[in-house]
């Protein structure tokens, strides 16, 4: 009987197949509903992190899965700004072409935390770097809580504000993460 239970509970985690009752895991039923193709593990973990993340500052975390599906689709990847520069130089018989390309990270991670937020923040730029998935969350929701008490004269909508405080930007971003709202 042990090996069974044993054995069912290896199963259970390895990403093959979950039985998940989705009125009791509801963060990660919404994640594997907006990306199907997620790693069923990883979801999970994930529901976890935000579901902690959103108890934490007292929201509700399917708002927190909204954003990060608008942000990044859940994938743990760095957005660049690309700088070209081409320089060229003729002679008497021919022209030379040098181009040249110089990348920054922008933004970072699955949150896609910009630089310049976390510089701002003091969070650890080589942890972001680095694709660590639980400080990339966490950091989250260190701004996301910063952002709603900045803007809680915007009510239901102070979430937007993570985004940009510009209020176009704003109101794109409301309506861009309002539709994995539902």
């Amino acid at each position: 009987m042990r090996k069974f239970l044993l054995a069912a509970i290896l199963f259970s985690f390895s990403g093959v197949s979950y039985a998940v009752d989705c009125k009791v895991h509801k963060v990660y039923c919404k994640i594997v509903q907006l990306q199907p193709r997620i790693d069923k593990t990883k979801a999970m973990q994930l529901s976890n992190w935000i579901y902690k993340g959103a108890k934490a500052i007292g929201i509700d975390p399917l708002v927190s899965v909204a954003i990060l599906n608008q942000e990044n689709r859940f994938r743990n990847v760095h957005t660049y700004e690309v700088d070209t520069k081409i320089v060229e130089e003729c002679h008497s018989t021919s022209c030379t072409r040098i181009v040249t390309e110089h990348q920054e990270v922008a933004d970072m991670g699955i949150a896609q935390i910009n630089i310049r937020t976390a510089v701002g923040f003091g969070f650890d730029l080589q942890r972001l770097y680095d694709h660590d998935v639980e400080y990339a969350i966490e950091s989250h929701f260190v701004i996301l809580k910063s952002k709603i008490d900045m803007c809680k004269d915007l009510g239901e909508h102070s979430w937007s504000c993570y985004h940009s405080v510009t209020p176009e930007h704003r109101l794109k971003y409301v309506k861009m993460v309002s539709r994995y709202l539902k």
